[in-house]
């Protein structure tokens, strides 16, 4: 389907509205905002803002903008994106040189109070192709909870894939300062499914992890879901007390202190390895028995 005929679709009465600028797709419920998929930027793309109900902002602003009480350290965090450290020897997560580059116009569908925005990727570093990935985003709603899946296949295209034990990765979201542990600013907190807590929750193995408290006086929270079909559920967490919060099903010597080597992952030739996720913005405070639920809704 081409941007033409989904922009026309987006316009049916339903309870998702899309509107496509350029490359850039934005995301609505109802007339709020919701969030921005730069799905041609590079080095590589991400989402920007991502907003829970009433607009409050989930992510950090820099460095895509300057907001108060905001540290400048990693500038490849940018907010919500998909990126790793070690992919045959190249480094996909800080390298500009290493980029993801959209190869078509984004296909998309609105349809049922749900849109789907689905990219075609080539990872190049420099002129070589290393890989391709189809990157399916799905939106939808329920009640003040907002809800994007990504589903992202990586095709050895171009030959046998490596992708290397490194904890520098993998599906990954910058949270707003006030959701940190630590900082000028910070009143998260954090929570895993095996209710390992606070910054201990980093480099576990867990199906989902969670951060909440206030962002400009309201409680809100985002958790990332690890679906149950995925290589190496559940997933180890590069979940970091300073903000950054990542599924990183990599990173085995990092994270466990296993010899070196035994996250990798190899992929053959012609092979594809999907990887699924949710991410739920929500307001309100979640307990235990919510995400839990709400991560059975998602695996069912």
């Amino acid at each position: 389907m081409n941007v033409c005929l989904a922009l026309l679709l987006a316009l049916s009465p339903t309870d998702v509205g899309v509107r496509v600028v350029d490359n850039d797709i934005e995301i609505r419920f109802g007339d709020e905002l919701f969030t921005r998929v730069h799905t041609g930027a590079e080095p590589r793309p991400y989402l920007y803002p991502v907003l829970a109900e009433g607009g409050v902002p989930m992510t950090r602003g820099w460095p895509m903008e300057e907001r108060p009480h905001e540290e400048r350290d990693h500038p490849h965090h940018q907010s919500f994106w998909y990126a790793h450290g070690a992919v045959n020897g190249h480094d996909f997560w800080h390298d500009p040189e290493a980029r993801v580059v959209l190869v078509e116009k984004p296909w998309i569908m609105v349809r049922d109070g749900t849109a789907v925005v689905i990219c075609e990727y080539q990872w190049m570093a420099k002129e070589e192709r290393v890989l391709t990935e189809r990157r399916v985003f799905t939106f939808e709603r329920d009640g003040s909870d907002r809800m994007v899946d990504v589903s992202i296949e990586l095709r050895a295209s171009e030959g046998d894939l490596l992708f290397g034990d490194t904890k520098e990765g993998t599906f990954a979201f910058r949270v707003h300062p006030n959701l940190r542990l630590r900082g000028e600013v910070a009143k998260g907190s954090v929570l895993n499914r095996e209710k390992v807590s606070g910054k201990d929750a980093w480099g576990k193995r867990s199906a989902w992890v969670a951060y909440q408290g206030p962002v400009e006086g309201a409680e809100v929270g985002v958790a990332i879901f690890d679906h149950s079909d995925n290589p190496r559920h559940p997933t180890w967490w590069h979940a970091r007390d300073y903000g950054l919060f990542a599924a990183n099903p990599f990173g085995a010597h990092d994270f466990e202190g296993a010899p070196a080597g035994t996250g990798d992952l190899k992929i053959a030739k012609g092979e594809i390895v999907t990887f699924q996720y949710r991410v739920t913005i929500f307001k309100g405070t979640k307990a235990h028995a919510d995400l839990e639920a709400a991560y059975t809704a998602f695996t069912k």
